[in-house]
């Protein structure tokens, strides 16, 4: 597999990015199992560089961040388009959704959750650390457990603790909320399984990635009461940390991620047929030239006979 867009330092993505350290495993997986007939960019609002187009060459694209309004911008440039967010919008013909992955935070070295200490012996029963301003009903509902709980409220992503810390804090809690935030997928569900935590939160979205989710959810946050979590602590907490680390491994880590954009791009049918979209977007980029080259001649024509109009008004204006 060939990759593109890469920075000044030869990465594919800047460092400072939130999915940087996740991404870069599925990247990682991809090439070890894709022959160079596949063609892979990651797109990032404007973060793209010269998109080629040749026969025999399937573009694979990953689309990060935009997680509010749909963009497909520049979706015409490729065969298929894995995508974080607004699954909503996938069309499992070329748009696929796959999970965003972990928060690195930054950090430039390798960087993922997990947890050794076993679940019965962890310190925190109940934990969440997060921004209250786009999670008012959460807020609204929890603010009340924060000093019965390891429950605190900040004013702005990544205004908490920093990410090694708050990796530690995860790694030795039970029961992780997880909010929805300016987005119903969020950074924190796979944090939590992947550090082995019993999640619990109010939306189960419809990604396959969904299916089979141990988490605890419920109506909403309102539900949550000291009863409740009395109920998940008396529970087979053994049999729930197991399950949740299985799922983890089987659909949120990279290597699930990545085995299912492989699964999706050598049973498409769109695969039979590599060179048509390449061959289209030739097509067009030579016929939008010719029309620009239409144009301008007919507007530098278009001149040349105003003004031939004009002088010859002028002359015959001087014999009146």
């Amino acid at each position: 597999m060939i990759y593109h867009n890469e920075n000044e330092n030869g990465e594919f993505l800047n460092r400072n990015f939130s999915e940087y350290h996740y991404l870069s495993e599925i990247v990682k997986h991809l090439s070890s199992q894709l022959d160079d007939t596949f063609h892979l960019y990651i797109i990032h609002d404007n973060y793209i560089r010269k998109i080629h187009c040749r026969q025999n060459v399937i573009n694979v694209a990953i689309h990060i961040g935009n997680e509010v309004e749909f963009s497909d911008k520049n979706y015409e440039y490729f065969n298929f388009i894995f995508r974080f967010y607004l699954e909503e919008e996938c069309d499992y013909k070329k748009i696929f959704p796959i999970n965003i992955g972990y928060n690195s935070s930054g950090k430039a070295k390798k960087f993922e959750f997990s947890s050794t200490i076993k679940i019965q012996e962890r310190v925190n029963d109940v934990f969440f650390i997060g921004n209250k301003k786009c999670r008012p009903e959460f807020y609204n509902s929890l603010h009340k457990y924060s000093k019965k709980y390891n429950i605190t409220f900040t004013d702005g992503f990544r205004e908490g603790h920093d990410i090694s810390d708050y990796r530690a804090l995860l790694g030795n809690s039970k029961i992780c909320l997880v909010p929805s935030g300016v987005s119903p997928e969020t950074f924190r569900y796979t944090e939590a399984f992947a550090s082995g935590c019993i999640v619990v939160t109010t939306q189960k979205l419809k990604s396959w990635f969904y299916q089979d989710s141990p988490a605890i959810f419920i109506n909403s946050w309102s539900d949550f009461t000291e009863q409740f979590v009395e109920s998940i602590l008396n529970s087979n907490l053994d049999k729930l940390y197991e399950d949740n680390l299985n799922y983890y491994h089987n659909k949120l880590s990279p290597k699930a991620n990545s085995e299912y954009i492989i699964n999706v791009l050598k049973n498409s049918e769109n695969i039979k047929h590599p060179k048509r979209i390449g061959l289209l977007i030739v097509f067009r980029r030579r016929l939008k030239k010719r029309f620009t080259k239409l144009f301008l001649l007919k507007r530098k024509f278009l001149s040349y006979l105003y003004k031939f109009l004009l002088k010859g008004n002028v002359r015959k204006s001087k014999f009146l």
